[in-house]
């Protein structure tokens, strides 16, 4: 053997040596991960098990693991420790089923204090809410999908600003938005461009004229034996965005009855609801209807009761975010993230809706079959 040849013998066997011992560190400080995370088994001989990370990917937000679980640990028990690793890896962690695997993302990326709001493509959606910048770009919910959003959070966190932008990106692509809003002034400046009813009985009409087009909706996608709204090919069944501020206002029984029964049923119809309040206890919002809102948005809390309160028993998050305005948590379905909502001034809002022009609804105008009494404008 020459020389060089003897070299290269020994340098690959250096480079395997290294790469052993790298790989030996790395399952160690891993052991050491899952075992401070409490994320461990023990076998009948007594020894201890730890998940086993069976493929790793780099991402442009990180890297995703893939990890397949011993026996006795669950997908669950990882989500309950999700904040612990998250915390030791320096960045934010979600978990998910791939097939037989445990898919986890680490997400290393920032999320500055301010992103200045801009329009998001509809892109097929039926009706595009933009969320907020989390560590891995923007969050958008398709509300037609979810279908309905619940929003919570101490007032001069975030609530409010999410919902004018929210209402802003809606209705700049032409979907169709009634607003309640019992404090009058909040979206005053809406009066050109939908409805916003500003007391409890008209809230109540409201809602029960929903319901009467909702079931004319139902009827109408039976008898051409379609699913969703999605599958409908006709003309004049636009989607409909129902903005509810300060849920907690509001004490009539009917309107509660009839909120129930749309966020039950308008799912398949192309109507949605976006409700927010400071604390949505039981007295405001009762377990049923709660669970309706498949997406939940909590800005800052006073503690892990107001967290659990918005986005589930399982989720005290937003108990411990940064005290900056327009941070929150996310939560869609097991995924849950931090994000910033866009910023944007009522000023520019004018200026954004000012430039489509005075719109006013089709669906509940005072002429519509429906017979709805006239509402209050603010």
């Amino acid at each position: 053997m020459s020389f060089v040849a003897g070299m290269k013998t020994v340098d690959s066997m250096v480079k395997k040596r290294r790469g052993y011992k790298k790989a030996i560190s790395l399952k160690s400080e891993l052991r050491e991960l899952w075992y401070n995370c409490g994320l461990k088994v023990k076998a009948e001989g007594g020894h201890l098990m730890f998940p086993v990370v069976i493929d790793r990917q780099e991402k442009d937000y990180g890297e995703d693991w893939y990890i397949h679980l011993p026996v006795g640990l669950s997908e669950m028990d990882v989500r309950r420790k999700a904040h612990k690793i998250a915390a030791a890896l320096g960045g934010a962690v979600q978990v998910e089923r791939v097939n037989n695997l445990l898919l986890m993302r680490i997400m290393n990326g920032e999320i500055k204090q301010r992103y200045d709001y801009k329009l998001v493509d509809r892109a097929g959606m039926g009706i595009p809410v933009p969320i907020g910048y989390g560590r891995n770009g923007l969050v958008l919910l398709d509300l037609a999908k979810a279908p309905h959003l619940l929003v919570g959070g101490t007032p001069g966190f975030g609530k409010s600003a999410f919902l004018h932008q929210a209402v802003a990106t809606i209705l700049q692509h032409g979907i169709e938005v009634y607003v309640v809003d019992l404090k009058r002034l909040e979206f005053a400046y809406l009066k050109n461009h939908t409805w916003v009813v500003t007391t409890e009985p008209d809230a109540v009409k409201l809602l029960q004229g929903l319901c009467k087009e909702m079931e004319q909706r139902i009827n109408l996608l039976e008898n051409q034996g379609l699913i969703k709204i999605q599958d409908y090919t006709g003309e004049d069944l636009p989607y409909i965005a129902v903005i509810i501020d300060e849920l907690a206002e509001l004490q009539a029984d009917t309107f509660f009855v009839a909120l129930n029964r749309l966020l039950r049923l308008c799912r398949a119809v192309g109507i949605s609801v976006i409700a927010a309040t400071q604390r949505p206890s039981v007295k405001v919002l009762d377990g049923d209807s709660r669970a309706m809102f498949a997406a939940r948005l909590c800005y800052q809390v006073a503690d892990e009761l107001n967290s659990r309160m918005v986005l589930g028993e399982a989720y005290s998050e937003a108990a411990y975010l940064p005290a900056v305005p327009g941070r929150g948590v996310y939560r869609f379905g097991n995924t849950v993230q931090e994000v910033q909502t866009m910023y944007l001034s009522l000023t520019r809002v004018r200026k954004l809706l000012a430039s489509i022009g005075p719109v006013h609804p089709q669906i509940l105008k005072p002429s519509h079959s429906l017979e709805i009494i006239t509402l209050t404008l603010t």
